[in-house]
């Protein structure tokens, strides 16, 4: 997706999201971490922490969402870090 959008810049504004698709996005954006190595700590930290919380709580869903959201933000700021508040779904 980066590489698409770096070839055509005109197809951003429908291809991106215009608001926060989920929860989980909107706490990644206001997190404010951009570097591809610490939101790859934070999925793996929150896929870690799912299932034991599924299993006292049954609410690991949301912390399972993180930490998808998270890898994918992670691969999205590994090749542009520019592009990452966009992806995220950060209102313009």
């Amino acid at each position: 997706m980066v590489r698409f959008l770096r070839m055509h810049p005109e197809v951003a504004g429908t291809y991106l999201p215009s608001t926060y698709p989920s929860r989980s996005m909107r706490v990644l954006d206001r997190l404010g971490v951009r570097s591809p190595t610490a939101l790859a700590a934070i999925s793996k930290l929150a896929a870690f922490a799912a299932d034991p919380i599924i299993r006292l709580s049954g609410r690991g869903q949301e912390v399972r969402a993180l930490s998808y959201d998270a890898s994918y933000a992670a691969g999205v700021a590994d090749l542009d870090r520019s592009l990452l508040p966009r992806v995220l779904g950060r209102p313009a």
